[in-house]
C-alpha cells in the first residue's frame, strides 16, 4: 500500500491545507483554508494538478484577481472569516461577518460600485458586519473620524471610546489615533499629556 503524503501546511495556488478530511467522494481529501478566509475540502490530485487553487474566489473574479477593488474583497473577507488572520480578533473574533451575498466578488462589485481613489470600505455601523445596507466607500478623513468615535482603548485599567481619552487630554480629534500609527503603545497614546516633548507635532 502506498504510503499517504501529508499535505498539511502546504500551499497549493491560494489554498493551504489546515487538516486531512473525512473520506470525501471516496479520495483522500484536505480541509484547506484560501487567502480569502473560506474553507474548501478537495482531493490530492485536484491540488497538485492545480485544478483546484482556490476556494472558488480566483473562478468568480472574473479577471479582477490582484486588483485594488479585489484585493478589498478578499482582505474583508480573510479577516472575517480567518481565524490565523492577525486582523481576525478584531474582526470575525467579535462577530463581525461578512454577507453570503458577498461571497460573491461580482455582487459585491455591483453592490458597491467600483472603488473611488483613496477610499476605502467603512462599515456605518461599528458593530455590524459587511453587508450592502451597512457599508460605503470612505474617504480616509472619514475613516479616521469613524475610529476615533467607535473604537474602545484599555490604558492604566480603564475602558473608553478613543474620542474620549482624546477629550480627556484636550487634544485635537485624531490625537490618539496618530500617536498609535506612530508606533505609540496604547498605554502611551492615551496617558501621555499633550505637553510632553515627545513627537510634539502629533499632539496638536
Amino acid at each position: 500500500m502506498t504510503k499517504l503524503k501529508d499535505l498539511v501546511g502546504q500551499k497549493f495556488g491560494r489554498l493551504e491545507v489546515i487538516s486531512r478530511a473525512l473520506h470525501y467522494n471516496g479520495r483522500v481529501s484536505w480541509v484547506c483554508i484560501c487567502d480569502c478566509g473560506i474553507p474548501k475540502i478537495t482531493d490530492s490530485k485536484s491540488l497538485r494538478t492545480g485544478k483546484t487553487a482556490s476556494c472558488g474566489c480566483i473562478r468568480i473574479s472574473h479577471g479582477q484577481t490582484g486588483s485594488p477593488l479585489h484585493k478589498v474583497w478578499a482582505s474583508m473577507r480573510e479577516r472575517c472569516n480567518n481565524p490565523r488572520s492577525k486582523s481576525y480578533p478584531h474582526y470575525g473574533g467579535r462577530g463581525i461577518t461578512v454577507c453570503k451575498r458577498w461571497d460573491n466578488f461580482e455582487l459585491f462589485l455591483k453592490d458597491m460600485g467600483p472603488r473611488p481613489p483613496n477610499h476605502s470600505i467603512e462599515r456605518r455601523k461599528n458593530n455590524k458586519g459587511y453587508s450592502p445596507a451597512n457599508c460605503y466607500w470612505a474617504t480616509t478623513t472619514e475613516q479616521a473620524r469613524n475610529t476615533t468615535r467607535t473604537r474602545l482603548l484599555t490604558a492604566g485599567g480603564k475602558t473608553m471610546l478613543m474620542i474620549d481619552w482624546t477629550r480627556q487630554l484636550g487634544g485635537s480629534s485624531a490625537l490618539i489615533l496618530r500617536r498609535l500609527q506612530c508606533g505609540w503603545t496604547v498605554e502611551e497614546a492615551c496617558l501621555t499629556p499633550i505637553n510632553k516633548p515627545r513627537c510634539r507635532a502629533l499632539n496638536n
